[in-house]
């Protein structure tokens, strides 16, 4: 708490003014005037209360009385335990520059394109639920220098021959890159902290408690040395694009660099904590929590968004009815087509579930995020025998890559081979060998993800997936004369897409939620 020193009255930190601001006396001061005396004592630590969660053990600093009633990364609602502790001082904090209301603003505006959310997502009550809080960043800052030896070449096309000069370059670089922040605390997810990007560096301001006040704060937990290598690479790729795109060599092509080589020296002046502003707010559902963040300078918004399964199936109902009199006044289905276009349907659902499975097991090995795989170097072991041998490291990724391919094109592809089948009937071979190869690697494929998953997604819906093609195959292969063969098994593979939709729906909430966080804090 700091107090006034007009009337001792708690002041706090007024965003519009930029000012510290007493709502008792109305009096503003400026944020380095105001001192403790406690933190007078020393320039590099300040006092600060400590609030932790019993149930997670997240971790936030503050002044807040409001503390004692939430917690910001588990969504619990609960008495916090609280603590006097000193913490290091950042080196540059970028105060908040977008009020709360600008913040609830900016997050509905973003909600509105959201139509599938929770409801709870949009609820006033909920919006309101946003505090502010101050993540740590390193910010890195790189000196480049040193004598520069180029090669390049010109080549001027004639009527009759190519005419090609090579010129050596050289010169005296004097650099320095400043600016890219990778956040530091273990507690904010990459993917979230990279969707607020970018803050403006150029705003930052040296720090002083007092732009602490009326907020909340997080410690940096997360050695500088985890983002070090990823902040010199993309400092040394800004300056070489500087050097390539300048005016006295951007028409020349440079020849014998090495991809990564550079040509310069490249040394770590100084890795700067940085507090940045960001409106942040949880939401809970079972063990699962999904986060909101707004850049508190910005206003950027980025946020998990899980789907409402009744919504989506409401929408889905009403899309259908358009697209049902659509289909049947434009188009006319034999019963074989019909059964081919919902294979078709059914090979599509089987991808989208093979391709999340996929990132599941991406999320649950933190591969996402560098900080947390860093902390977890057990989590980059991987569990299979045959992983890590090249050759079947090569399979796997052309595999999935593949899937991917797969799943943009099929239904064009596969929806002309339909039309095409009447005409040319090797085409209905090819079609259903393409059907059944396709159902049967991307089963393969997402069973293999599943045992791997500490979640536990649906082994039966992809065993299902294999007989239910298979016994449509032999119904195309015997091809009886009655219709209802072709209608019963288009029925069947329709009730199983239903079923995939669930599981991909399931999947994606998952994705979009996040495990209960259990922070284990040292220090």
């Amino acid at each position: 708490m700091l107090e006034c020193p007009g009337c001792g009255g708690n002041i706090t930190f007024h965003i519009e003014s930029q000012l510290m601001f007493c709502k008792y006396c109305d009096s503003y001061y400026e944020p380095y005037a105001i001192h403790k005396e406690v933190d007078a004592e020393s320039v590099d630590y300040y006092e600060t209360k400590v609030f932790t969660c019993p149930q997670c053990g997240g971790e936030i600093l503050g002044n807040h009385n409001e503390a004692a009633t939430f917690c910001t990364y588990c969504g619990s609602s609960t008495i916090l335990s609280e603590r006097i502790s000193k913490e290091e001082c950042p080196d540059y904090i970028i105060p908040f520059k977008k009020t709360k209301e600008d913040c609830k603003e900016a997050y509905r505006k973003a909600m509105k394109k959201a139509i599938f959310v929770p409801k709870e997502y949009k609820s006033e009550e909920f919006i309101d639920g946003f505090r502010g809080i101050y993540m740590p960043y390193w910010n890195y800052e790189f000196k480049l220098d040193g004598k520069v030896h180029l090669t390049a070449k010109e080549d001027i096309h004639q009527e009759e021959y190519t005419l090609r000069n090579i010129f050596h370059v050289k010169g005296e670089l004097d650099d320095t890159f400043q600016g890219d922040a990778y956040d530091a605390s273990l507690n904010f997810y990459d993917d979230i902290s990279m969707g607020l990007a970018p803050f403006d560096f150029h705003s930052h301001k040296p720090f002083t408690p007092s732009f602490l006040s009326g907020f909340y704060a997080e410690c940096a937990d997360v050695s500088k040395e985890v983002y070090l290598g990823e902040a010199m690479e993309l400092a040394q790729e800004a300056t070489m694009h500087k050097i390539t795109t300048s005016e006295e060599l951007k028409s020349f092509k440079l020849v014998g660099l090495a991809e990564g080589e550079v040509p310069f020296q490249t040394t770590l002046v100084k890795a700067a904590k940085t507090l940045y502003p960001v409106w942040f707010m949880s939401y809970r559902n079972g063990d699962k929590v999904a986060y909101a963040a707004v850049n508190g300078q910005t206003g950027k918004v980025a946020a998990d968004m899980p789907v409402d399964k009744k919504k989506y199936v409401g929408y889905s109902m009403l899309l259908a009815i358009p697209l049902f009199l659509i289909l049947n006044l434009l188009f006319t289905f034999s019963p074989m087509q019909i059964t081919t276009l919902c294979a078709v349907c059914l090979l599509v659902t089987l991808i989208l579930y093979a391709s999340e499975l996929h990132e599941i097991y991406l999320k649950e090995q933190f591969i996402s995020d560098k900080a947390q795989m860093y902390k977890n170097q057990r989590y980059l072991e991987y569990e299979s025998a045959f992983d890590g041998n090249p050759v079947f490291e090569f399979l796997k990724e052309s595999l999935y890559k593949v899937l991917e391919i797969v799943a943009a094109s099929i239904s064009v592809i596969l929806s002309v081979l339909v039309y095409l089948i009447p005409f040319l009937p090797i085409l209905n071979w090819l079609l259903w060998g393409i059907l059944i190869a396709g159902t049967l690697a991307c089963t393969i494929y997402a069973l293999g993800q599943i045992e791997k998953l500490d979640y536990k997604a649906s082994f039966h819906t992809s065993m299902f997936n294999i007989v239910v093609m298979f016994g449509v195959l032999m119904t195309v292969l015997i091809r009886p004369e009655a219709e209802i063969w072709y209608y019963g098994a288009s029925v069947l593979m329709l009730v199983l897409v239903v079923l995939n939709f669930n599981e991909i729906l399931n999947n994606y909430n998952y994705l979009a939620m996040r495990k209960m966080p259990q922070f284990r804090k040292k220090g």
